[in-house]
């Protein structure tokens, strides 16, 4: 089974730049003031991480679920005691095949799951970063905190996405 990542290829620049926006702002978590600043001038100079296109792609790959069927196998298979497992593949070549295609797919499923925890990581210290320009951060935090877990649903109502970013 080929894999085709959904994920926009990063630039050999990218991968060899220290500099580069999505390391900058992995880095952010172990920032001291100092870097802090430097981190935020990246941040003004960094160009977008991906193209509104490369976006609708994810979202379009994470809502079809290719990987649902996979998924709910691996974890039928965490069902049964380990021993009935081993017996399973060690009596049917035709069951072991079948697992064995199961392991490839789960590989590269794994390695589009880290690819999104990633850029989720990547997103939210750009969020952190973006916020700490702000003198009243802990605020801005205490307010969106004081919301509870409602928060999570009710933020993407609120952010509106045009055609070239997102606004409040």
């Amino acid at each position: 089974m080929a894999s085709t990542s959904i994920f926009p290829a990063k630039s050999k620049a990218s991968r060899k730049n220290p500099r580069s926006p999505v390391r900058a702002t992995t880095r952010a978590r172990a920032a001291t003031a100092a870097e802090g600043v430097k981190l935020l001038r990246q941040l003004r100079n960094a160009p977008a991480v991906f193209t509104l296109e490369h976006m609708h792609k994810l979202e379009a790959a994470i809502e079809e679920d290719a990987d649902g069927p996979a998924r709910r196998i691996a974890l039928l298979l965490l069902t049964q005691p380990g021993a009935k497992f081993l017996d399973d593949v060690a009596r049917a070549r035709e069951y072991a095949v079948a697992v064995a295609e199961l392991s490839d797919c789960l590989v590269a499923y794994g390695g589009r799951l880290r690819q999104l925890i990633d850029l989720m990581d990547a997103v939210q210290v750009r969020v952190t970063v973006a916020l700490a320009y702000r003198t009243d951060m802990d605020s801005v935090f205490q307010q969106a905190r004081a919301k509870g877990p409602e928060v999570h649903a009710a933020v993407t109502p609120r952010l509106v996405i045009d055609n070239t970013r997102v606004r409040p």
